[in-house]
């Protein structure tokens, strides 16, 4: 099932979300790491939008 574009772009915009809202953990962090450049990856148009936003 592929996510669709308000599934991917709130992804994102958690992501990018100031480090005091964010969890604490190597492991988080890496997994986020790894969603993020897929979403860059995936859906360049999405991160594009949400960066803008941010």
């Amino acid at each position: 099932m592929t996510p669709t574009d308000e599934q991917v772009a709130a992804v994102m915009a958690a992501i990018v979300a100031p480090d005091s809202e964010q969890p604490n953990s190597v492991a988080v962090e890496f997994q986020r790491w790894q969603l993020e450049q897929t979403i860059r990856r995936v859906w360049p148009h999405i991160a594009a939008q949400i960066e803008q936003e941010a």
